[in-house]
């Protein structure tokens, strides 16, 4: 998950070190850190804290104006906005192949789903209902992104990663599917739920949630840093910020307490998803 402007806000960063010459071993002293995490940081490899890019602006001399600036640009390196215009600009297959790679590369999905199944848990029909409301860009090309996201399923299998969903009962009770499409669907959760390293877990309505929320989100564990997905109506936010990305881990590990797993689970996964309304 880089991006032009991290790459030009690493060129900022070896920029001042440049002009303010010192050595990466210097500047990490002066800063109290590793040469290691200088390194990486003014070659875009690590996120870069907007805090530690303004202790960096500061020791290498740099303006106050030029200080408040780059820290700016680290703010909105760390967290982006993506509108779905922009995503979807390639067709809905397109973003599907792009998180598959994402996919790829964890080791960690944590994702908590408050308006429908997670996608690497739904079936053909259930995904097709699911894309074709999704798709406020109006690309098409549905069938195609649905296939990518089945394709893309095949990686829950791999006992190197893990994958933690939290569903409220609001994502299992929304009909994405006539009602032999909805019981096909809780089946497949629950034959996934059979993985090791796949744990799925239900808060009903009649609990009291421990952490408030207004969306669902996922958290991705990349070799080198830690996302947080966020998905609203008309785009997407990426949040990389040390801060950000703390709260929702603490979220999801108090939204995940309150939440009921194992058999229990299962039971609760069929009665919302095929019970008569």
């Amino acid at each position: 998950m880089e991006s032009a402007e991290r790459q030009r806000l690493a060129a900022s960063l070896r920029g001042l070190r440049s002009r303010a010459r010192l050595s990466t071993y210097e500047l990490a002293a002066a800063l109290g850190w590793s040469q290691s995490k200088v390194s990486k940081m003014e070659r875009g490899q690590v996120p870069a804290e907007p805090t530690d890019v303004a202790a960096w602006a500061r020791a290498t001399g740099a303006a106050p104006d030029v200080t408040n600036d780059i820290a700016a640009l680290a703010e909105v390196t760390a967290n982006q906005a993506r509108s779905w215009q922009a995503v979807h600009s390639r067709g809905l297959a397109s973003r599907q192949r792009e998180m598959a790679g994402i996919h790829a590369a964890m080791t960690r999905l944590r994702e908590f789903a408050t308006a429908a199944v997670p996608g690497a848990l739904q079936i053909p029909p259930y995904a097709t209902c699911v894309l074709e409301l999704a798709d406020v860009s109006g690309r098409g090309g549905v069938p195609e992104a649905v296939a990518e996201r089945m394709n893309r399923q095949a990686i829950l299998f791999d006992p190197a990663r893990s994958f933690e969903y939290v569903l409220t009962e609001g994502a299992l009770r929304c009909r994405f599917g006539q009602p032999e499409v909805m019981r096909a669907q809780a089946e497949k959760i629950i034959s996934m739920m059979t993985l090791p390293n796949v744990s799925v877990a239900v808060i009903p309505f009649a609990t009291t949630p421990a952490a408030l929320f207004v969306s669902g989100f996922v958290i991705y564990d990349l070799p080198d840093e830690l996302v947080v997905l966020v998905e609203v109506l008309t785009r997407e936010l990426q949040l990389r910020t040390e801060w950000d990305v703390r709260t929702y881990e603490e979220a999801f590990a108090r939204l995940r307490g309150s939440a009921v797993m194992g058999e229990a689970a299962e039971g609760l996964i069929r009665r919302y998803m095929t019970e008569s309304r």
